[in-house]
């Protein structure tokens, strides 16, 4: 999507390989993850000649002191959104005064931290299931914003009124 608007995409899924105790879903998880995408990202800023490197978390984020705040600091990732204290309802707003095409873009957090129940979710096992609900309700077309969550032996789905 970036393209039609004249900006390069780049495309990053983390390696397993690199976050410990990969079957297990725990907030070390989130710590390592993000470890490894602001060190890919730094890697692409020094090669495009960026001095700084910054992501999209805003003043409506939960988690500003999360499991993976840490890395923002150890890789010295600006969060300007977050810093001018814009909150989500904001930044859209702005998008869609500036033509910003995807200005209304559902949220599409990391499967990891935000579908399964820690400490006991054995991620090789429930990942794919929460996908197919998710791919199912996306194929439906009548909901916009809508998460499936695992707990166990029950699934959550959550439909975010409008």
């Amino acid at each position: 999507m970036p393209r039609s608007l004249g900006m390069p995409l780049e495309v990053w899924r983390p390696k397993n390989s690199t976050v410990p105790n990969t079957r297990a879903t725990t907030p070390a998880v989130a710590f390592h993850c993000k470890d490894e995408l602001f060190a890919v990202m730094e890697g692409l800023g020094g090669k495009l000649g960026f001095s700084h490197i910054a992501y999209g978390m805003n003043a409506t984020t939960p988690g500003i002191s999360g499991p993976g705040s840490v890395q923002t600091e150890q890789h010295a990732v600006l969060a300007p959104l977050a810093e001018a204290g814009l909150t989500k309802l904001e930044v859209r707003t702005l998008a869609k005064l500036a033509g910003y095409p995807l200005w209304d873009r559902p949220a599409a957090p990391c499967l990891l931290g935000a579908r399964g129940v820690w400490p006991h979710c054995d991620r090789a096992r429930f990942l794919p299931t929460v996908e197919r609900g998710e791919e199912s309700l996306r194929k439906l077309g009548t909901f916009r914003e809508f998460r499936v969550r695992h707990h166990g032996r029950v699934g959550r789905v959550e439909i975010a009124a409008r």
